[in-house]
C-alpha cells in the first residue's frame, strides 16, 4: 500500500468520558493550486494556464453571485450566502462592515454527492503506528546555511524534530522528497544524523513543489516514518 495515497488517523477520546473513542486524521499534506492544475493539464489536452484563467473567472462570477444573493449550484457543489450575529432589539439594522458587532456574512457549501461517494469509495483509511514505538516527528525545515523558503539541488536541507536518527546505510531510511505524483527520491548525502537534527543534501530532482518524508527503524526494527506539512519548492536544478 502507497502511504502517499492513504488517509492516516488515530484515536482521541471523546468529550463525553463513555470510554468511546473517535478517529482523528493525522498526517494531512498540502497540494498547492499549481500542482493541481499540473496534475489536470497532465490528464486532459488543457494548459494549466488557460484553466487556470478560467478557473479566476468562475471565482469572479461565483462571489459576485453570492455577493447578490443567488445560490449558486456547481459541478463541485452547491455554495449558499447565509447571515451570522445577533441582532436586538429587532430595529437594529444588519451591518456586516460595522467592526463593533458580531454581525456577518458567511458562505455555506454543500460538497457535490457524487465527488463525496467517489471519495469514500476510494480513500484507503489506515491507523498510525502507536506513539509507544518512537516514530520521527517532523517539527521544523529550512536551508541548512540560512532561512530562505526555497532550495536548490545540492543545497542542505535542515530538519529539526524528534527521533529523527537513521541508519545512513539503510536504503530504505533515510530522507525522501516527495512529488505531487507520489513519487521518491532518496537523498545520498548527510551532514549531520541526530535524534533532533537531519541535514540532508538535495538531490537531484526537478524543479517543483515537495513533501518531505523521513524514515528510520525504530523499537523492534519497525520502519517509522513522518512527514511533512509544510512543502519544500525546488526553483533550478544543478549546473
Amino acid at each position: 500500500m502507497n502511504e502517499r495515497h492513504v488517509i492516516k488517523y488515530t484515536l482521541k477520546k471523546n468529550n463525553l468520558d463513555n470510554g468511546l473513542y473517535v478517529a482523528k486524521p493525522v498526517d494531512l499534506m498540502t497540494m498547492s493550486w499549481e500542482n493541481l492544475l499540473k496534475q489536470m493539464q497532465n490528464n486532459t489536452a488543457l494548459h494549466k494556464d488557460d484553466m487556470n484563467l478560467a478557473f479566476r473567472r468562475c471565482f469572479t462570477e461565483l462571489a459576485s453571485a453570492l455577493s447578490r444573493g443567488y445560490i449558486v449550484e456547481t459541478p463541485l457543489g452547491i455554495f449558499r450566502p447565509t447571515l451570522k450575529g445577533t441582532i436586538y432589539p429587532d430595529t437594529v439594522v444588519f451591518k456586516p462592515r460595522y467592526k463593533y458587532n458580531d454581525h456577518k456574512i458567511d458562505v455555506n457549501f454543500k460538497l457535490n454527492s457524487e465527488i463525496l461517494d467517489y471519495i469514500r469509495h476510494n480513500a484507503q483509511v489506515i491507523k498510525k503506528a502507536d506513539r509507544s514505538i518512537p516514530s520521527p516527528v517532523i517539527h521544523r525545515m529550512k536551508d541548512a546555511g540560512s532561512d530562505k523558503k526555497q532550495l536548490s539541488v545540492s543545497d542542505i536541507l535542515e530538519i529539526k524534530g524528534e527521533h529523527l536518527k537513521f541508519d545512513i546505510q539503510a536504503l530504505d531510511e533515510g530522507v525522501f522528497f516527495i512529488d505531487s505524483k507520489g513519487n521518491s527520491f532518496r537523498s545520498a548525502y548527510y551532514s549531520c544524523n541526530t535524534p533532533k537534527k537531519v541535514q540532508a543534501k538535495v538531490p537531484e530532482i526537478s524543479p517543483g513543489e515537495y513533501h518531505v518524508k523521513i524514515v528510520s527503524r525504530q523499537g523492534k526494527g519497525i520502519l517509522t516514518d513522518d512527514i511533512s506539512r509544510d512543502i519544500i519548492n525546488i526553483i533550478c536544478v544543478s549546473s
